[in-house]
């Protein structure tokens, strides 16, 4: 591995790191809409996919 790539490894770790610092306001707007709201299930399952579009990004950038 060159520096370029290493370069490139620690950029993304921490844009990942940024986004993940975001991530309990982000959870705790989305607990006060589940509490706000009739659709619980279609919310539920939206923040479902979501998390796990976010897993999908981590993992392929790990990769």
């Amino acid at each position: 591995m060159d520096d370029q790539q290493a370069e490139t490894i620690i950029n993304r770790l921490n844009d990942i790191d940024d986004r993940l610092i975001t991530l309990p306001d982000k959870l705790s707007d989305i607990l006060s809409a589940l509490k706000n709201t009739d659709d619980k299930l279609d919310l539920i399952a939206n923040i479902q996919n979501t998390l796990e579009s976010i897993e999908g990004i981590i993992d392929s950038r790990m990769k």
